[in-house]
């Protein structure tokens, strides 16, 4: 990968990144397409210290597979099917439902190896938990829709696989369902526990949410499936980085500004996905009103005409646009990859 990148670096070309192209469609225009199609052998479980080093070609499917096989989890959930690659899950910095309970998945990440715009190899972190000192870069590289550089390799920390996987639903209009969170919020009942206290958080449940209902095994299966899934299924996803006191607020704006969508809101630690179709214009425009909440709009995927005009991020914060430029100047200074990172 190094040596390919820099003779693309040398020569001029633009290079589009791509793993199975089952998130991020394939259809920026370049000289060269660098898929990790072909890092995707090395799986390393290290049981004992709950660490594993994976490439980035690997797709998550097969990743949570072969963890199963050491009692062990990577607790990430980001949409799409399961042949999303690590790599494109790391780089774009996309989250599911997990995140609101073990966090985004940068916080299981502990190092990156990854091959930069000149064809320059950068490791940064490593595989034990405490190993930077400093900026870590890995935290930079993370989330930047590779901008920066290809990932080729990761190390992750997990955790014990969960014995007891329990769903309960509630179908409710939109307002019972925020205060039911912001009820649940408020009680000592948590995503994770031992089988006795999944017992106990479950009675809490039925207290606090009228009209919750457990699900068979199957049915969570098929449900999980579709929520990861359905996402993929819009022209375009867009996330913004709300409070958790922010979010509905956050959501009525994006529905007034795109309509209704596919949505997926956190309200217990912030954040929102909407699916749907819309034009670079209303995208532009809700950014800028978004910004002047503080609410960062980041374009997680969508066709490359709307990609390059509305861009993935857009500077919500004074400062943050110089600093983004510098940051992509720093990893990739001939602007080889073909990522639309500024936007309006």
């Amino acid at each position: 990968v190094a040596a390919v990148v820099g003779l693309a670096h040398e020569a001029g070309w633009r290079i589009r990144l791509q793993g199975t192209g089952s998130w991020v469609p394939t259809d920026a225009p370049a000289d060269l397409a660098v898929t990790t199609s072909g890092l995707a052998q090395r799986i390393d479980v290290a049981s004992a210290d709950l660490v594993v080093t994976a490439e980035g070609g690997i797709e998550l499917g097969v990743l949570d597979d072969r963890l199963a096989d050491h009692g062990a989890w990577l607790p990430i959930d980001p949409p799409g099917s399961p042949h999303r690659t690590l790599g494109s899950a790391i780089a774009t910095g996309t989250w599911g439902a997990l995140r609101q309970g073990f966090g985004p998945l940068r916080d299981h990440l502990l190092g990156i190896t990854a091959v930069i715009g000149d064809g320059s190899i950068v490791r940064a972190g490593g595989r034990v938990v405490k190993n930077v000192a400093g900026y870590d870069l890995s935290r930079a590289i993370a989330g930047s829709f590779g901008g920066f550089g290809i990932i080729a390799e990761a190390h992750l920390r997990l955790r014990i696989r969960p014995r007891v996987d329990r769903t309960w639903t509630v179908i409710a209009p939109r307002d019972d369902l925020f205060e039911a969170a912001a009820t649940l919020a408020r009680t000592s009942c948590r995503p994770l526990a031992a089988p006795a206290a999944v017992e106990a958080d479950m009675a809490i449940v039925r207290a606090s949410v009228p009209g919750a209902a457990e699900l068979s095994s199957a049915a969570a299966g098929l449900l999980w499936r579709d929520l990861r899934q359905g996402a993929a299924r819009t022209p375009l996803t867009l996330r913004a980085g709300a409070l958790p006191e922010g979010v509905e607020g956050a959501l009525e704006d994006i529905e007034r500004a795109l309509g209704e969508g596919w949505i997926t809101a956190g309200p217990l630690h912030g954040g929102l996905r909407w699916g749907g179709d819309a034009a670079p214009a209303a995208l532009v425009d809700l950014r800028r009103r978004l910004a002047v909440q503080e609410i960062p709009l980041t374009l997680e995927r969508a066709a490359w005409p709307v990609r390059s005009a509305v861009g993935h991020f857009g500077a919500y914060r004074e400062g943050a646009a110089a600093l983004a430029r510098d940051l992509r100047r720093a990893f990739d200074p001939g602007e080889r990859f073909m990522v639309p990172l500024e936007g309006q």
